[in-house]
């Protein structure tokens, strides 16, 4: 007996949506819970009103592997990864963050790149993206394009480049962003290029920026301004909004925006428009931080610990990555000295319990491999109260 087999092959189309597989039914009143990076790519176009919300940080190191393609198409080059695929938005709706992070978020697309690939009729809020690397034609951290949408105490560190880039969003129509910051250091390649803040070719009435700073780098063909093309003027819809003059690369911030020095932008008075019930602030040592995450410092105690030992010296500072500590130890001990980031995350652990005969220490230490920002070295000998400083990183 002849037995006729038949085989199917099934071609896939380049973009899969998926079901979600978290909790929740989606509405205001139970959102979908999203608990891992798996969750969060499952987020797409419900084509209703929907509801989400975090509810944890979110590691998002393995899409530096996900999704591997041919660059441009090209079958002769070798496969890359593209990372995580951009969120489709349903038409309203809310994501709300919680106060928690997504950290390590990778992205190396041909077209449009961000978190979301576009922000409609919804309201993102409370959602901090930190350490990312996002590429894309038309790319920001959050969303490539704001239409209709708002962002709100929310905040972004880490990479963005691509021909049209911007810190958080790249283009902005009708658009509310409120109490939020950028870290980004952004690229762009093409003549309408690179914003380190907010968002480009934000250029109507209809975008409100307000309580916003930004202190990323920007480069490329045309550094634009910092918070969009807007003019000085009393019906100016840029609001209590500040920019770093010696760390962005633009010479305006647009609109009625503030440009300060490092050393101003992290003194209190600088933002006497700031809500102190949404910020933090460390006078002098930091810039002020959203306290929904928890990133205050107020549990560091910065006094030095005298029985044991003289307060820690570092220099040059701010530093190109190489520095210079010092500090006497007055009696024998175990030290800890680890450098930790502006969320409270250590980013490297120097020592870690060695012990130590008492004389003087000094020594040169490479944090070269780390991005622009604010740390603190945290030096703690024995049970005692810890030594902090405030280390500026500028390359």
């Amino acid at each position: 007996m002849k037995i006729t087999i038949i085989i199917f092959l099934i071609i896939l189309p380049t973009y899969i949506t998926f079901s979600f597989s978290g909790k929740g039914s989606g509405t205001q009143s139970d959102p979908y819970q999203i608990t891992n990076v798996h969750e969060l790519q499952e987020v797409n176009d419900q084509q209703v009103e929907s509801y989400w919300i975090l509810m944890n940080d979110i590691d998002a190191s393995e899409t530096r592997y996900w999704n591997l393609a041919w660059p441009d198409g090209d079958t002769t080059k070798p496969l890359v990864p593209m990372g995580f695929r951009p969120i489709f938005l349903g038409p309203f709706g809310a994501f709300d963050g919680n106060g928690h992070i997504i950290k390590n978020l990778y992205e190396n697309m041909v077209d449009y790149g961000g978190l979301f690939y576009e922000i409609p009729n919804f309201t993102i809020k409370n959602v901090g993206i930190v350490d990312c690397d996002i590429t894309g034609y038309y790319v920001g951290g959050f969303c490539y394009r704001i239409g209709g949408g708002a962002i709100s105490n929310s905040f972004i560190t880490g990479k963005v480049s691509g021909e049209v880039a911007g810190g958080i969003c790249a283009w902005g129509d009708i658009a509310v962003f409120n109490q939020c910051y950028s870290e980004c250091e952004v690229t762009g390649s093409s003549e309408s290029s690179s914003f380190t803040g907010l968002s480009v070719m934000c250029d109507t009435i209809l975008c409100m920026i307000n309580e916003c700073y930004s202190t990323g780098k920007a480069s490329g063909a045309y550094v634009h301004n910092v918070f969009g093309d807007y003019d000085i003027g009393p019906d100016n819809p840029i609001k209590n909004c500040i920019w770093n003059t010696e760390t962005s690369g633009a010479k305006r911030g647009g609109g009625n925006s503030l440009g300060r020095t490092t050393v101003e932008m992290m003194q209190d008075s600088t933002y006497h428009g700031f809500d102190k019930s949404v910020w933090c602030f460390n006078n002098g040592k930091d810039y002020p931080k959203l306290k929904i995450f928890n990133n205050c410092y107020t549990d560091i105690i910065t006094k030095p610990i005298n029985s044991e030992s003289e307060d820690i010296k570092i220099y040059p500072n701010p530093s190109n990555g190489q520095i210079q500590i010092e500090f006497t130890l007055k009696n024998p001990g175990k030290i800890n000295l680890k450098l930790i980031n502006e969320l409270g995350t250590s980013v490297k652990q120097i020592y870690s319990g060695q012990y130590f005969d008492s004389g003087v220490f000094n020594n040169v230490i490479d944090f070269s491999d780390l991005t622009n920002g604010i740390y603190l070295l945290v030096l703690k000998i024995n049970d005692n109260k810890a030594v902090v400083k405030t280390l500026l990183i500028i390359k």
